[in-house]
């Protein structure tokens, strides 16, 4: 299952699912003004897990709304109920000003990688896995015009060429 393309607003959770999860892609989307934005979860006690996420080349935002204070999460990806969750790669995307945090991956998350993102006025939760290469910033953020949400990077970024050489470049913003 893949979403991509997609430009979303003002629903409680952006995209959601519950588990069991397999073999989904959530890539090239602008997302935002959600509570949990882009959340993945294990919400019961069926049988399953989660295997095989990835969530790339995203833009994920929040323009101030004061009821997302505690809830407001860019990426989330969680595991309840001691279920398996493994191979969940996050990589390429922007997130701005999600309060709560800007990238989770918690608990018990195997082959959990989080790479090449970019978490501005976010922050990136210490219980996410194998965070590398990843851009965390608080000051002058090098997006073209933040005010009026069009974050491609000017030039002058220091977000450019500091990625992980490994991982390829996978989309241009819209």
């Amino acid at each position: 299952l893949s979403l991509f393309g997609d430009y979303t607003s003002k629903h409680q959770d952006g995209v959601e699912w519950g588990n069991p999860t397999q073999n989904v892609i959530v890539r090239n989307n602008i997302i935002h003004d959600f509570t949990q934005n882009i959340y993945f979860s294990i919400t019961d006690f069926r049988p399953g897990g989660m295997e095989n996420i990835q969530i790339y080349g995203n833009v994920v935002y929040e323009k101030d709304n004061p009821l997302n204070l505690f809830w407001n999460k860019g990426i989330f990806v969680e595991e309840r109920f001691d279920r398996f969750v493994n191979n969940v790669q996050v990589h390429s995307n922007t997130v701005v000003h999600t309060l709560n945090s800007g990238i989770l991956l918690a608990r018990n998350i195997q082959n959990g990688q989080v790479r090449n993102n970019i978490v501005y006025k976010a922050p990136l939760s210490p219980g996410t896995a194998q965070a590398g290469y990843n851009l965390v910033a608080d000051s002058d953020s090098q997006f073209v015009n933040p005010a009026n949400f069009d974050f491609h990077l000017r030039s002058t970024s220091p977000a450019i060429d500091s990625g992980d050489p490994g991982l390829a470049s996978v989309f241009n913003l819209p």
